[in-house]
């Protein structure tokens, strides 16, 4: 195991009422604008969530898979999910979740869901009341004269943070990022996200370009297990600013990026570490090495926003959160959804802290599964 868990303290984290009842949902979730990634553009999202009863509570999580991200789709997500709840119907809350938790190590997303609904009472804990908390606006233009007109309308929302896409063509790249610097105010900060897609010398390429007070840093610019391209380029260019996301999935991972001699942060997912306990320990490891922490993930839903933005305010963190899928959808499944994205704020209503589907999640529902039936 990469970092201990027992039963009591799965106990002291999810309590101990026992699981009556649980439900499986596919849906698909069409989104309002395509996003483009280096590796795929997205449509929709394909969306896998469960509602657990128990004796006291019914009980919301969510998994959203990416294939090329990592490396489940939303089939493999779909039967894991339900072979994982047929096996944890009768169990205590803390027996299912320490069951689940040493799955979870090689099957994250399949188990996010599961382990999400477990967690609910322990996130929602900290969405008692109305608050803000800052995210990052998103560059989707792709001519110089539209980005520009989009950094401008960002700044003018409010946005103090901006984040663009690349790895798909690093001359395209460097121009986008050309326009994106000329436009920004002062002020304001630009995180950009190759998700994988350049080799070395792409890299090296870009961050000249980059290379400005304004940029926060480049983030995943290696396929996940290239570590050495990573020290090479801390080596070749030692300014450079690195944000790791696809290469950090568990605590052991966390070793590797200690070893690392450069300005180094680390991008942080619900769903990639499939459970908040597995994701505020590495977030307290990270915090006590003193490097950077993102939290925040931008392919999936409602439900998981809501979570990711418990856990935030869980860990303390006040870096802008990057948890705002929920806005890229077209359309709400959540009745009175409690979340908005206002003057680059995530604006968090008071509520009552109760899940209601709406009646528009009939129409994106691809199937469904329940036991006992």
């Amino acid at each position: 195991m990469s970092d201990p868990i027992n039963l009591e303290k799965c106990a002291s984290w999810v309590g101990l009422d026992r699981i009556r009842r649980a439900s499986i949902y596919y849906v698909r979730i069409p989104l309002k604008r395509p996003y483009s990634l280096s590796f795929s553009t997205l449509y929709v999202f394909n969306t896998i969530l469960c509602m657990l009863e128990t004796e006291e509570s019914m009980l919301w999580g969510e998994s959203t898979p990416l294939p090329g991200y990592g490396w489940e789709g939303p089939e493999d997500v779909w039967e894991r999910s339900l072979k994982a709840a047929e096996e944890i119907i009768g169990l205590r809350a803390d027996e299912a979740f320490l069951k689940l938790y040493r799955i979870s190590e090689i099957t994250p997303f399949s188990m996010a869901a599961l382990m999400g609904a477990l967690e609910q009472k322990a996130l929602y804990a900290y969405l008692d009341h109305a608050f803000a908390v800052r995210t990052i606006g998103m560059l989707l233009a792709e001519t110089r004269e539209a980005l520009g007109e989009e950094v401008t309308s960002l700044a003018e929302s409010g946005f103090d943070t901006l984040k663009i896409k690349v790895g798909r063509d690093v001359n395209f790249d460097i121009q986008r990022i050309e326009t994106v610097l000329d436009h920004l105010d002062a002020a304001q900060h630009l995180r950009i996200d190759a998700n994988q897609g350049l080799d070395r010398e792409g890299a090296v390429r870009l961050w000249d370009a980059s290379n400005h007070s304004n940029v926060e840093y480049l983030e995943q610019p290696f396929p996940s297990q290239d570590w050495e391209s990573i020290v090479r380029l801390l080596k070749l260019r030692p300014d450079v600013r690195i944000c790791l996301d696809e290469s950090v999935w568990l605590d052991d991972d966390l070793k590797t990026v200690e070893q690392l001699d450069g300005d180094v942060s680390v991008k942080l997912k619900l769903m990639k570490h499939a459970s908040a306990m597995r994701t505020w320990s590495m977030a307290r490891r990270l915090q006590k090495s003193n490097l950077r922490v993102t939290l925040g993930n931008g392919v999936q839903g409602e439900l998981g926003a809501l979570a990711e933005i418990g856990l935030y305010r869980m860990l303390g963190l006040d870096s802008p959160a990057e948890s705002n899928g929920f806005a890229k959808q077209s359309t709400s499944i959540v009745k009175d959804y409690p979340m908005r994205i206002s003057k680059g704020r995530i604006i968090h209503s008071q509520w009552d802290r109760e899940i209601t589907l709406a009646d528009d999640f009939q129409r994106r529902l691809v199937r469904s599964w329940q036991r006992p039936e």
